[in-house]
């Protein structure tokens, strides 16, 4: 683990949310997603098929969870549409979840 990812990862721990996808337990940081910014990261076909609102989940580097994955978060069920990848220097530090 680099320092970075090792910082990241100590924030998201510190300051998220736990969630659980398939009964397991898990830590992320959520968001809103504004409908300006979601125009960026899903089609317009899974734009309008979501619950709204819509959210981000920043997850540690390390987090595993997947596309069309099921997020049970504060008494509401979210669908993964995307997952990104942000990275540093070729090592991934943060994960970003679209969630509808």
């Amino acid at each position: 683990m680099t320092p970075l990812q090792r910082r990241f990862k100590y924030v998201i721990e510190r300051l998220g949310d736990p969630f659980e996808v398939d009964n397991q337990q898990r830590i992320g940081v959520f968001a809103v997603l504004a409908s300006a910014k979601a125009s960026d990261l899903l089609t317009a076909a899974e734009q309008q098929g979501a619950a709204m609102p819509m959210y981000l989940a920043y997850v540690p580097f390390d987090d595993t969870t997947a596309l069309s994955e099921t997020v049970e978060w504060n008494g509401r069920s979210l669908a993964v549409a995307k997952a990104i990848d942000c990275s540093f220097q070729g090592a991934t530090i943060v994960r970003i979840l679209a969630l509808t």
